[in-house]
């Protein structure tokens, strides 16, 4: 695990970034096939194509899998599938790095989804900030109507984040 947490990070640093690095973005699964659609859209639709996704399903039982065989299918050299023991988020985004191939390495859980330019404005930000290890941007929650949600929570985040991870110094882009 210490030898890939620092071949992700020499990754995510920006070392001998191409002019359009590969991005790996992990996207864990379990029972999620009500969402998976418009996680799967938001990253076929971006304005930047040099991705990757590696969907890393924990067991699911609803039509997840089926869904996912689709999109493979669909793109077969951009969405690689990988079935794994259940034994939580954290471990399958672990798996799913492991078989990452990208410069940049990224994770979006199966239940949220990207602005149509993400990956754009990220590769541009690691791509002109060689030194930068990692970065994250602001979100929206959604309720399942697509409604924004829990405003006041989100900018509290944001305040507080802000004081104790010095947000704007890690931020490097929206």
């Amino acid at each position: 695990k210490e030898t890939a947490g620092r071949e992700s990070t020499e990754k995510a640093r920006g070392k001998n970034l191409m002019a359009a690095p590969l991005v790996s973005i992990v996207v864990p699964t379990l029972n999620c096939d009500k969402f998976l659609r418009e996680c799967v859209a938001s990253i076929v639709q971006q304005s930047y194509t040099n991705w990757e996704i590696i969907a890393v399903d924990g067991g699911s039982t609803d039509q997840t899998l089926g869904l996912l065989q689709i999109y493979a299918c669909a793109y077969p050299n951009k969405i690689r599938i990988f079935k794994k023991e259940k034994k939580g988020e954290p471990n399958a985004i672990d798996e799913g790095m492991k078989e990452t191939k990208g410069e940049i390495l990224a994770w979006l859980d199966a239940d949220d989804t990207y602005e149509i330019d993400t990956l754009e404005k990220v590769v541009q930000a690691f791509v002109s900030n060689k030194d930068a290890a990692w970065l994250y941007g602001k979100c929206k929650i959604i309720n399942e109507s697509e409604e924004e949600i829990r405003k006041g929570i989100t900018r509290i985040k944001e305040l507080w984040g802000g004081r104790h991870y010095a947000y704007w110094k890690l931020q490097l882009a929206d």
